[in-house]
């Protein structure tokens, strides 16, 4: 790809990212909403990551700023998003209602604890934090600092993929983060169709699904002891997270074998 051209669709992500992050921040503020909170941990993920593309050419005093706020951010929601993700797994498992309102009361009470002290990053770091017009040096700088991100990237990953499986859930996530931001990299700089044609992104999209639906999985049952009550009603649940962490097992090993063959 030619420099400018990349250089412009990293400047094109990161003016949209910063419109995103400050819209959905003002409206969590205001409604912390499941969708909005998810809506806003992903955004900032992506603008944080943005931000650290660019380094050589955003100020450090703001980007530091929107690091320091967006962890901050992350901390607040994580125990949030937590409970809402265990709310959609139980809500699938069809339990009673009484379930459901154990489990609403708790998400509210986290909810209030995490916004207390809420802050808003000010208007002028994002305005600071505006992409510098086009220079071709600058272009051709970040052209290769993308490559070299790149392979960093599948560095980190060939020595886990094959023994994927047999990592701690911890290193797993590890691997997920890094997948992810790889991701976010080539959607970076891609189109549309060539996101939709290109193999690598697929199977990176694929490992960050298997593996998401997994820990989620999780962070549901995690929840029966507390919500659930009635032993029975525990008992099928446990049957079908048995059930299902089996099948995303299977789901797993098949993307991350898809991820291998992509890289080979």
């Amino acid at each position: 790809m030619k420099a400018g051209k990349l250089y412009r669709r990293w400047a094109k992500q990161g003016l949209r990212l910063g419109r995103q992050v400050r819209e959905l921040a003002e409206a969590c503020a205001a409604e912390g909403t499941a969708a909005r909170i998810h809506d806003l941990r992903v955004a900032l993920r992506r603008f944080r990551f943005w931000a650290r593309v660019g380094k050589p050419w955003l100020p450090r005093g703001p980007r530091r700023q929107l690091e320091r706020w967006g962890r901050d951010v992350a901390r607040r929601t994580s125990p949030v998003r937590d409970w809402d993700v265990a709310g959609d797994w139980l809500r699938a498992q069809r339990v009673g209602e009484a379930v459901l309102t154990a489990w609403a009361r708790r998400r509210a009470q986290v909810w209030g604890e995490q916004r207390a002290g809420w802050e808003s990053l000010p208007a002028e770091v994002f305005e600071a934090l505006r992409p510098p017009p086009l220079v071709p040096e600058a272009a051709r700088r970040l052209r290769r600092r993308v490559r070299r991100m790149e392979q960093r990237f599948e560095d980190k990953l060939s020595d886990k993929l094959d023994c994927f499986c047999q990592l701690s859930p911890e290193a797993r996530h590890d691997v997920r983060r890094v997948v992810r931001r790889w991701r976010y990299l080539r959607e970076m700089i891609q189109t549309r169709r060539e996101r939709r044609e290109d193999s690598l992104l697929g199977a990176l999209l694929a490992v960050q699904a298997a593996v998401g639906r997994a820990q989620n999985l999780e962070l549901g049952l995690q929840r029966i002891e507390e919500l659930v009550p009635d032993e029975t009603e525990r008992q099928r649940l446990r049957k079908r997270g048995k059930a299902a962490r089996k099948a995303l097992r299977r789901e797993t090993r098949e993307a991350v074998r898809r991820l291998r063959r992509a890289l080979d």
